[in-house]
């Protein structure tokens, strides 16, 4: 009877969760940086956590848009909350499946500013090949496994997104 009583609470407060790997598992944040002034014409926002691949990937995207004259911010998955979505003209969110769900900090983003129109979701996983449902939001997504090889064409394809935003493209 005991088992049942605290069983409850335990399994009301994981079905809370968006993904139990992610908690037991959690991820170290990419260090953040900036490049350029804020006061420059186009604002991207790139949050990601941190590995050899997704450092990869965020660092050529930023030294392209560096080139593009933007200014890019980078910041850590926990830091997101404290961005002022609506002031970027385009965000990329490096997000890692894990158990078939995203990073809660990107569901939390998508919940509160999916609607922008300006997101882009770059979604790891083991086989390359996850999206996550389309619930509530208007984002664009890309779905890749995290191979050092593939940085390249990952990079030029979040590359082509950002730059189609930034053209007024979506």
């Amino acid at each position: 009877m005991r088992f049942r009583a605290a069983a409850a609470p335990l399994c009301a407060l994981l079905a809370g969760c968006y993904s139990v790997p992610h908690l037991i598992w959690p991820q170290k944040d990419i260090t953040s940086f900036e490049v350029h002034d804020p006061a420059r014409g186009a604002k991207v926002l790139v949050a990601s956590r941190a590995s050899d691949f997704k450092e990869a990937v965020v660092a050529r995207v930023a030294a392209a848009l560096e080139e593009d004259s933007a200014y890019v911010k980078v910041v850590g998955m926990r830091a997101l909350r404290n961005e002022p979505a609506a002031a970027y003209d385009a965000i990329v969110l490096v997000n890692s499946c894990m158990s078939w769900a995203m990073d809660r900090h990107v569901v939390t983003f998508v919940r509160h500013h999916g609607d922008l129109g300006n997101v882009i979701i770059l979604t790891t996983s083991a086989d390359g090949a996850w999206l996550p449902r389309r619930k509530k939001g208007n984002y664009d997504a890309i779905a890749c496994a995290s191979v050092a090889s593939r940085a390249d064409p990952v990079s030029a394809d979040v590359l082509a997104r950002v730059r189609a935003l930034l053209d007024g493209g979506s």
